[in-house]
């Protein structure tokens, strides 16, 4: 029971990543069911759909869950995203690519738990200023938009940056994220200091999912070198013919051949045509580098009691071998 368990009244301390066009309803309950934070990815979702998608959460499942929501303000339609989940109360938010701290506190007024998805240690610093309970550091090996410190580096940077001598005093537990999809890696990351693990690829080969049975097989196929990063705004995915081509207009525009403009129109849509379409070529297939650790799919809620099983498991045989020497 970490502080994490404590704090979201969750039974393991596993968050799932909040994946647009990937973390539905249905696996978010799956997850809550199997003893986790199961959480629903607003990124491309209108206001009216992501109610939808909070109401049959709650249908599936009577533990918590939560909603992932962009805090960017670039982000389309975010003020009517925030109302729908003030309005709704799910257990808990967590915010991605975050320029608006202010929104915190609206959140915690309303009694919902804020897990802020951070890269660096400054905002991790201007996050807890404005009230965030819980801090999820995210290393470069994520999928999606990244950052660019490593997991096995930012934890205990963050670590040695917001955590008090003193362990009466309150404060937001870190949870690390970023290419984590096993019991050892959960282990790994517990004696860096994090309080729990957020896993998001690994989710994706859940059975409750409900992307195209392609994308769950290109996962399930990959290789250590199946990713690549792609962007001025850095993305992970698995490499095909969409970053191939990327590559190609992004010489393009450097040369001076190509307008900058197309780059944008070129990324339209093509996460929604992987995810849902199953065209796993020319879409975007977003993924950690942990999808090389996946080799199957398996219902949420066994994916958890085998990490969790796995993490300690590990923990004991490294506590041996410590007292051993």
């Amino acid at each position: 029971m970490s502080k994490v368990c404590k704090l979201l009244g969750i039974k393991h301390p596993i968050i799932q990543g909040g994946m647009a066009r990937v973390s539905e309803a249905g696996l978010a309950a799956a997850v809550s069911n199997g003893g986790g934070l199961g959480v629903i990815g607003a990124g491309a979702m209108s206001a009216d759909h992501l109610r939808e998608e909070i109401r049959k959460a709650r249908s599936l499942t009577d533990k918590p869950f939560g909603v992932n929501l962009i805090a960017n303000s670039h982000s389309s339609h975010l003020s009517k995203r925030v109302d729908v989940v003030l309005t709704e109360k799910p257990a808990a938010v967590t915010l991605g690519a975050i320029d608006r701290v202010d929104i915190i506190s609206s959140f915690k007024e309303a009694g919902i738990r804020v897990l802020t998805v951070v890269s660096t240690v400054a905002m991790a610093k201007r996050c807890v200023q404005y009230g965030a309970d819980a801090i999820i550091a995210e290393g470069t090996e994520a999928g999606g938009h990244i950052g660019t410190t490593t997991t096995m580096v930012l934890i205990p940077l963050l670590y040695d940056a917001l955590y008090p001598v003193d362990v009466d005093v309150e404060y937001a537990p870190l949870i690390a994220a970023g290419g984590i999809a096993t019991g050892h890696q959960m282990a790994a990351a517990l004696m860096l200091g994090a309080e729990g693990v957020q896993i998001g690829t690994r989710f994706v080969c859940a059975t409750e999912c409900n992307v195209h049975p392609a994308v769950k097989e290109k996962f399930i196929k990959a290789r250590d070198r199946a990713t690549v990063v792609t962007g001025k705004v850095p993305i992970r995915s698995i490499k095909n013919r969409l970053t191939d081509n990327y590559a190609e207009i992004s010489a393009g525009i450097a040369d001076g051949k190509i307008d900058p403009g197309e780059l944008e129109s070129f990324e339209s849509g093509k996460l929604e045509l992987a995810m849902q379409d199953g065209n796993v070529r020319e879409g975007y297939l977003m993924a950690g580098q942990c999808v090389a650790l996946i080799h199957k799919e398996q219902r949420a809620a066994e994916i958890i009691k085998e990490i969790i099983d796995r993490c300690k498991g590990q923990i004991g045989y490294i506590d041996s071998r410590v007292n051993n020497h």
